[in-house]
């Protein structure tokens, strides 16, 4: 009886440790930033929200006002992530993982590279943008029409056909995006659920 007592309590301390080992596991990554000269700044500091919690972690800062600049830690899985800069509340985000990450922040423009998460938002925007750009195009189409009096009852039909259809296609594209969940879901969702009707809305995952 003992023996068989010795051999469970062996067995579940091995396990209880293996556990706490794994949880504690963690990886390295650096976010090495340039920064437009003209972009001013005496702070930065980089948060990740804490999916455990639901509440931001702050990771790193940097407090020199150089135009480059890296933040350096550990994380344990990859994460939603965001620089903020001057405690502004301004906030660039990314997905943040153990690789190094690339990002450049010029005047209205943020370009990020490094990590499979930052390569699918990347994609994700260049299908968006395509939709969009379809959406606007068949709207110039219309306005052109409308000028030049040459809008006929049956074009204007196949325009809204038209104009319906890439909508619908664009909202489906984000509740599909958001409904991956992980980090990349939570970076769409934080930008482009606004844009939503309650249609789309209904078909999103809790």
């Amino acid at each position: 009886m003992n023996r068989i007592l010795h051999i469970i309590f062996v067995a579940v301390f091995g396990l209880l440790v293996f556990s706490a080992c794994e949880k504690q596991a963690k990886y390295e990554f650096s976010v090495d930033c340039t920064v437009d000269p003209s972009f001013a700044r005496d702070s930065v500091s980089l948060w990740i929200l804490d999916e455990d919690y639901n509440r931001p972690l702050l990771l790193a800062t940097d407090n020199n006002s150089e135009s480059r600049f890296s933040l350096k830690g550990q994380i344990d899985r990859p994460a939603l992530a965001y620089l903020k800069f001057n405690n502004d509340s301004s906030q660039f985000f990314f997905v943040l993982e153990p690789t190094t990450i690339s990002i450049a922040i010029n005047t209205g423009n943020v370009i990020i590279n490094g990590g499979n998460g930052n390569r699918q938002y990347a994609s994700f925007i260049r299908q968006y943008k395509n939709v969009l750009n379809r959406i606007l195009s068949n709207n110039r189409q219309y306005v052109k029409l409308v000028c030049d009096s040459t809008l006929s009852r049956e074009k204007e039909r196949e325009l809204a056909q038209r104009d319906s259809t890439l909508c619908d296609s664009l909202q489906r594209m984000v509740v599909n995006a958001i409904n991956q969940q992980g980090p990349v879901a939570q970076i769409i969702r934080q930008r482009y659920f606004h844009a939503l009707d309650s249609a789309h809305i209904s078909n999103l995952h809790d």
